[in-house]
């Protein structure tokens, strides 16, 4: 009984151990090596950067007062405290990399073949996580390796389009497109109807026609498209990917973000039917409160809509929206000016700016609009007044800051001539009295 016993355990080692060798390709080592390579690599590293960087979308604030970025990415100071889960990533894919590609070379970069079919989804992760990092030299070599290496598999694809969005992030925004371009080009015949039954075909026949892309890649593509097109502020092209990257987005409120980002593209341009269509259609459930929020305010701006004013009156009423009256209230100037109605969006600016206690922007913004106002009435002294209470609370991003603080200082010197001649016309006024009336 333990002679036997002893030869089963003798054998199940040896097994194990002809299990654990990378260069044996057999079914049994290769199922051994690419669990190893998905689990304790890949899968485990992919939800430490998940992790991560859920907690930096989460502490992090929207600026609703500019375009918003398609792909928000951590700063140098903000990527501090991704760090240790970013480097363990890196150390878990790195292990796997060199303990179960299979077979084992001294030198990765020179192998010839690989069998193990997780080793490319580890490098694409660790030059993820160099990204993260803003380590864009060693991203790019891990991107350029499974480009180079993997180029019979989709990683093919990802690794192309990260490679572009280092282009982006480098501000190298030719190379990029003509990334993007290729990638778009090969999901587009890929789509082609008339031609997707022959594509095993054609892959047969031409090694060219490359792997299938999946509906998410292609997302991923429209939505690299669109950050590079804005970056660039080409706004038509920014539309047009926008447009696909929704069609595609596998998301509801992803989707519902990126139709924020096309409604604000389309009232920059002045296009306000359509944004107020996607600014509706970022106001949905699936979306987060302040997308919501902000996307139910700028559909009534850009409507014009009586019924929406009510539905603004609706939000000032509900207490959870008590710190946001500010915001609401300026929505509501914005609708009434656009109608003509001066004397009733002033009032909702002076409401506005009474409530902006914590929000420096919009109390800014109020005091700017009065001061506009004003100036349009040519009512000089009170348009500098607010010029100048605009120019005490702008912030370092406000983008016309320097032009409301010169304004300002502008019109000190014209209504000081005014309270200066207002003063002297009162005085001759009394002196040409007698002395009685005096």
């Amino acid at each position: 009984m333990r002679t036997s016993l002893y030869l089963l355990l003798t054998s199940l080692l040896l097994l194990l151990s002809w299990a654990c060798s990378t260069e044996n390709n057999t079914p049994l080592n290769r199922f051994y090596h690419q669990t190893t390579a998905k689990y304790n690599g890949h899968f485990n590293a992919k939800e430490l950067l998940r992790i991560s960087l859920k907690t930096y979308q989460d502490s992090r604030k929207e600026d609703f007062y500019t375009l918003l970025p398609v792909f928000p990415v951590p700063t140098e100071k903000e990527v501090k405290g991704m760090l240790p889960a970013i480097d363990t990533a890196v150390v878990k894919c790195a292990k796997v990399i060199l303990n179960h590609s299979m077979p084992t070379a001294e030198n990765m970069f020179y192998k010839t073949v690989e069998y193990n079919k997780w080793i490319d989804e580890n490098w694409l992760t660790v030059g993820e996580a160099y990204f993260y990092r803003r380590d864009y030299a060693k991203a790019r070599d891990n991107f350029e390796f499974v480009k180079r290496f993997f180029d019979k598999d989709p990683s093919l694809y990802v690794a192309s389009l990260w490679l572009a969005r280092i282009d982006i992030e480098q501000r190298k925004y030719a190379d990029a497109k003509l990334i993007l371009d290729a990638l778009n080009e090969r999901a587009e015949i890929q789509n082609d109807k008339k031609l997707t039954d022959y594509i095993p075909f054609l892959r047969n026949k031409n090694p060219e026609a490359g792997p299938q892309m999946t509906k998410k890649l292609q997302f991923e593509i429209h939505r690299t498209y669109a950050d590079l097109a804005l970056r660039r502020r080409e706004y038509d092209a920014a539309v047009e990917g926008l447009k696909l990257a929704i069609d595609k987005c596998p998301d509801a409120k992803e989707k519902a973000r990126l139709n924020y980002i096309l409604a604000q593209v389309y009232q920059q341009q002045n296009q306000l039917p359509e944004a107020a269509i996607h600014y509706g259609k970022a106001f949905k459930a699936a979306a987060a409160p302040d997308i919501a929020f902000n996307a139910r305010l700028n559909r009534a701006i850009v409507s014009g809509d009586d019924r929406l004013m009510a539905d603004l009156q609706k939000m000032l009423r509900d207490a959870k929206n008590a710190t946001f009256k500010d915001q609401i209230y300026y929505a509501m100037a914005l609708m009434e000016l656009n109608k003509g109605n001066k004397p009733l969006a002033k009032s909702h600016l002076t409401s506005a700016a009474f409530y902006s206690n914590n929000n420096k922007r919009q109390r800014a913004q109020a005091y700017e609009k009065l001061g506009d106002i004003s100036f349009q009435d040519k009512n000089f002294v009170f348009a500098q007044k607010y010029y100048d209470s605009s120019s005490r609370f702008i912030t370092e991003d406000y983008p016309n800051g320097e032009q409301i603080k010169s304004k300002a200082t502008k019109l000190a010197d014209l209504v000081k001539a005014i309270e200066i001649a207002q003063f002297e016309d009162s005085v001759q006024k009394i002196a040409a009295l007698s002395e009685k009336d005096r």
